[in-house]
C-alpha cells in the first residue's frame, strides 16, 4: 500500500471486505491517526491559530455536541455494518476521514478568520468603545464559527465511515 491508497476510503473499503486487512495491520491505522492528531492539533493551534476558545461554556457546549454527534454517528456507523470486525473496518475507515474531516474544519476556520480580518480592515472607529464592541463581536463570530466547523467536520468524518461501510457491503453482495 502507497500513502494515496491510505486516504481513498473506496480502496480500503474493498480491502476490508475482502478481508485483506487484518486486525493487528489496523493498528497501523489506529497509530497513524494518533499520530495525525497530534500534528493536526498542533498545526491548528500554534501555526493556523484556529479552534481552542477561551470561553469554558462555549468549550462545554462544543464538547456535549461532539460527544452527541460520535454517539449518533457511531451508532449509525453500527447498523449498516455490524459484522464481528466492525472495530477494525472503522480504526481503518478513520485515517482517511480524519484527514478529509480535518482539511475541511481548517478551511473552514481559516475563511472564518480571513472574513473578520477583512472585515476588521474595512472599518473605521470613532471612539474605544465602538473598537471594544466590534473586537467583542469579532471574537464570538471566530468562537462559534470554530465550534460549527468542528461540528460540520464531525459529520462529514462520520458520513464517509457509513460511506466506506455501504460500499464493504455491496462489495460482500456481490461476491455471493
Amino acid at each position: 500500500m502507497n500513502i494515496n491508497d491510505f486516504t481513498n476510503i473506496a480502496y480500503l473499503a474493498r480491502k476490508l471486505a475482502a478481508r485483506e486487512i487484518s486486525g493487528w495491520y489496523s493498528v497501523s491505522f489506529l497509530l497513524a491517526e494518533n499520530i495525525l492528531y497530534v500534528i493536526f492539533s498542533f498545526v491548528a493551534y500554534y501555526l493556523l491559530k484556529i479552534g481552542y476558545s477561551n470561553n469554558a461554556v462555549n468549550v462545554a457546549i462544543e464538547d456535549l455536541i461532539i460527544v452527541l454527534v460520535t454517539i449518533f454517528g457511531i451508532r449509525s456507523c453500527y447498523k449498516i455494518y455490524s459484522d464481528s470486525d466492525f472495530i477494525v473496518a472503522f480504526i481503518v475507515l478513520s485515517l482517511p476521514s480524519l484527514v478529509y474531516s480535518t482539511l475541511l474544519n481548517w478551511i473552514i476556520n481559516i475563511t472564518i478568520v480571513h472574513a473578520v480580518d477583512m472585515y476588521g480592515e474595512s472599518v473605521e472607529f470613532d471612539t474605544e468603545s465602538e473598537v471594544i464592541r466590534s473586537m467583542d463581536r469579532a471574537s464570538h463570530v471566530l468562537e462559534y464559527g470554530s465550534i460549527i466547523a468542528s461540528v460540520i467536520s464531525l459529520i462529514i468524518f462520520y458520513y464517509l465511515i457509513r460511506t466506506g461501510f455501504k460500499i464493504i457491503n455491496t462489495t460482500k453482495i456481490n461476491k455471493s
